[in-house]
């Protein structure tokens, strides 16, 4: 049985390293998103991991922002992004911030002059900036020198 067990192990690791090589690193999927959209709750924190963010970080939205955020980002395409754009300096400086769903999953966004542009999904210019005017209250208090 253990000769088994050793047996098949090399036959696993390649199974999930193909499996890993055949998904677009850093992109997220339409099944993603649908989970993050669909959370009890969600917030708007700075760009670093859950486990390192402050409680002062999290900027919870109301059940009334939640519900605009939500009608936006569903009107929204997912689109397919490289994991060269996530790890690319050029790309990554400014106003970055999540959308961090109670489920642990997350939306990355920034925000670009009274537009906020969302990682993973192609928001209309309406839509962008529609989404701003909702997120502006706890995106100012996370960047102060926002418009």
């Amino acid at each position: 049985m253990k000769r088994f067990f050793l047996s098949i192990i090399p036959v696993m690791l390649f199974a999930i390293s193909l499996i890993t090589c055949a998904y677009p690193y850093g992109s997220v999927n339409s099944d993603i998103v649908h989970e993050a959209l669909h959370a009890r709750t969600m917030a708007v924190t700075p760009c670093v991991p859950g486990w390192l963010l402050d409680m002062e970080d999290i900027k919870p939205l109301s059940d009334g922002e939640l519900y605009h955020v939500r009608a936006i980002l569903h009107r929204s395409q997912v689109r397919e992004v490289h994991e060269k754009y996530y790890r690319d300096d050029q790309q990554s400086t400014g106003n970055i911030f999540y959308l961090y769903a109670s489920n642990g999953q997350c939306l990355g966004g920034k925000v670009e002059g009274n537009r906020v542009m969302m990682d993973d999904l192609e928001l209309s210019d309406e839509d962008s900036t529609l989404l701003y005017a909702v997120l502006r209250p706890h995106l100012k208090k996370l960047f102060p020198r926002i418009p």
